[in-house]
């Protein structure tokens, strides 16, 4: 049977066909890898990150507390029931931006649009009232709105990296 020219040639365009998704799945990261700036981790293992709050829709949530200093909001994503992947990094906001650009910037990173205006004008409130920036992006991270990007996202408040 493996003698079979017709079997031959099948195992080689599986195998074929292996080797080239993987090398479209490599492209695909490495274009998405703008965004992982030097410091940055571009994936996160799930099992490296212990003490993660969940969020309604699957979406988790870690704040790293090291140190005093300037901190930013990096959010990561996976596919939906790959709970083994890693996380690969979709984009990164300063944790230390204006009310209106964190709420602004919240949108983009989480959402993926612009703010309207009722939501945008809510949160900038409660940012002016003191409510902590963190109530925020939870807010939108655990929204319906968030679960329908069909992934899995972590959001991560850590320190910004040496230069």
């Amino acid at each position: 049977m493996t003698d079979d020219p017709v079997f031959a040639a099948l195992l080689f365009r599986n195998r074929l066909r292996g080797i080239l998704a993987q090398e479209a799945e490599r492209a695909w990261r490495d274009r998405q890898g703008g965004l992982a700036l030097a410091g940055r981790p571009a994936e996160l293992e799930p099992a490296l990150l212990p003490e993660m709050e969940a969020l309604p829709g699957g979406a988790l949530f870690r704040s790293i507390p090291e140190g005093e200093g300037p901190q930013e909001w990096r959010l990561y994503g996976r596919a939906r029931g790959a709970d083994f992947a890693p996380f690969s990094l979709d984009g990164v906001l300063s944790a230390d931006a204006a009310p209106e650009d964190l709420v602004t910037g919240g949108f983009r990173l989480i959402l993926q649009r612009e703010p309207d205006p009722g939501g945008f004008a809510f949160h900038l409130n409660g940012l002016r009232a003191g409510r902590p920036a963190a109530n925020m992006m939870r807010g939108l991270l655990g929204s319906a709105e968030a679960a329908e990007r069909g992934e899995q996202l972590l959001l991560v408040l850590a320190p910004v990296p040496p230069p």
